[in-house]
């Protein structure tokens, strides 16, 4: 097998349509790099100490190669501003100040199909309330505005977040939200979905937005 591939080696070597060709494209010449710029320095130039020219001509094209790292701007327009790093942000954020996060459990109704809340939920860091519909005489009514008056109160200024406000959260508690008497509401909707909704009473305002616990 060695012989054989030693005698394949020498047939090519003494092919010549068969070596690799060195010479350059006719076509179309590579792009211009940065680097085209920068002079070759002839070997004796750079045995021992250099000379103060070639220190001269090595500092002017390393000065020179600073700026074609960032394109120009087009149609004359002033070159784009560096890109600076981000001061880190050393503050310390109370979240237990600014956000509260709420949920509802419900069940389907066999005989009507219709979605019932049983239980409802809400957590800001430092207090919780849980509300249980055993608790309401089995009245999902009630039980929601009640879970509404005391999360409203207790969370006043804060962002709320609902596990799932876009979609059944929203749909099932809205109704008992809005029987309340002495609230407004400024709601932000996007294809049918109530993405946000601000809740306002006198001077205190109690923003619930769209959110994933």
């Amino acid at each position: 097998m060695s012989q054989m591939t030693t005698q394949i080696v020498q047939a090519i070597k003494s092919n010549p349509s068969s070596a690799p060709s060195s010479a350059a494209p006719t076509s179309s010449s590579p792009p211009k790099s940065i680097l085209d710029n920068i002079p070759i320095i002839p070997y004796k130039e750079i045995k021992g100490k250099p000379s103060k020219e070639t220190l001269a001509m090595v500092q002017d094209h390393a000065q020179s190669a600073k700026s074609p790292l960032t394109p120009p701007a087009p149609n004359g327009a002033p070159p784009l501003p560096k890109i600076e790093a981000l001061t880190p942000y050393t503050k310390v954020i109370d979240f237990n100040s600014k956000i509260v996060t709420a949920d509802l459990e419900a069940i389907i109704d066999p005989h009507t199909g219709q979605n019932l809340v049983y239980m409802a939920a809400w957590y800001n860091g430092t207090k919780q309330n849980i509300f249980d519909i055993s608790q309401w005489g089995y009245n999902t009514q009630t039980m929601l505005e009640q879970f509404w008056i005391d999360l409203i109160n207790n969370n006043l200024r804060r962002t709320c977040y609902f596990h799932n406000w876009g979609g059944y959260d929203s749909i099932l508690s809205l109704p008992a939200l809005l029987s309340l008497p002495g609230y407004t509401f400024n709601p932000i909707i996007n294809n049918g979905e109530v993405m946000a909704l601000t809740i306002l009473k006198k001077k205190s305002s109690y923003t619930n937005n769209k959110g994933f616990c």
